[in-house]
Order: structure tokens, then C-alpha cells, then sequence
């Protein structure tokens, strides 16, 4: 009886490390894809709005989901006249944090990082422009990690079953 209690939480171990390794890589993919549907929402709205960037991240807050309406909120906050503190010091500390709990690669990290380089060296008609060239490569990022994403899948996910079968067989 105990053996066999023994084999299946082995099993399940080994497909639930499996399952978790997947489901890692999902988590990337969602918060990339929230940034971009976050640039997105701000190219729009600089476009017709045209508010200052503390009313404009406020607004975005409520908007999108956590973490990037914390985010927002705290970026937005910080960039209160009664605050001295610029646009890309706070957008690189928020987004830093944020970054932190989802290990992205250094690439899809850095895009996001300097973000705020391309939007303060342009007027609104350049920052929307600018925009569009972060959703793009965003989008970009987004489609390689999916289908790299798609393709590791299913070898993860039978590596895990293999594991499993493997240790109960060397353990009995």
C-alpha cells in the first residue's frame, strides 16, 4: 500500500515540476502581452488626450491588470510636481521590480527598460511613433517565445512522464 502511494506522488511530482516549467514560460508570454496591450492603450491615449504622464499612467492604471496597475499607480505617484524625480529613474525602479519576478531574458527586459529613452527625446507625434515601434518589437518577442513555447511543451511535459516512470522503476 505504501509503495503504491509512494509511485503515484512520484509520478505526480515529476509532472507537476513538469507542468510548472510550462507554465513559467505562459507567465512570460502573459506579462509581455500585457505590456504591449499597455503601450498600446498609451499610444491611443497620447494620441487624443494628450494628458501629462502622472494623470496619463493613473488613468492606464485602471486599465490593466497587476502587476502593471501597481505599477502605474506607484510610477504616477512618484512623478508628482511635488516630486523632483524623472520620468526614466522612476519607470526603470518600477519596471525593474516588476521585472523581477518573472526572469525574462535579457533582450524582452531590456526593451522594456528603455522604454522611457525613446519617449523623451520626441514631441507627442514622435512618442507615438515610438510607441508603435515598442508594440512592434514586442510583438515580435511574443510570436519566438510562443512557438519556442509550443515546440518545448510537449517535450517537457513527456520528459516529466519519462522521469517519473524512470525513478518508480528504479526505486521498486
Amino acid at each position: 500500500m505504501f509503495k503504491l502511494c509512494g509511485i503515484l506522488l512520484l509520478r505526480t511530482g515529476c509532472v507537476g515540476f513538469a507542468y510548472s516549467l510550462c507554465r513559467e514560460k505562459q507567465r512570460k508570454i502573459l506579462l509581455l502581452k500585457e505590456f504591449k496591450y499597455l503601450y498600446a492603450r498609451m499610444q491611443n491615449e497620447m494620441q487624443y488626450a494628450k494628458d501629462p504622464f502622472p494623470a496619463l499612467f493613473l488613468r492606464l492604471s485602471e486599465n490593466v491588470s497587476e502587476p502593471l496597475s501597481g505599477m502605474l499607480q506607484r510610477i504616477s505617484r512618484q512623478m508628482s510636481p511635488s516630486q523632483s524625480i524623472g520620468f526614466e529613474e522612476v519607470w526603470q525602479k518600477e519596471a525593474a521590480l516588476v521585472l523581477k519576478e518573472y526572469a525574462l531574458d535579457e533582450l524582452p527586459k531590456n526593451t522594456i527598460l528603455r522604454f522611457p529613452a525613446f519617449m523623451s527625446l520626441w514631441e507627442c507625434g514622435g512618442q507615438v511613433k515610438a510607441l508603435q515601434r515598442q508594440i512592434d518589437e514586442l510583438e515580435h518577442m511574443i510570436a519566438e517565445l510562443e512557438s519556442e513555447e509550443k515546440s518545448k511543451r510537449k517535450m517537457i511535459m513527456s520528459l516529466g512522464v519519462a522521469a517519473g516512470l524512470f525513478l518508480t522503476i528504479i526505486l521498486l
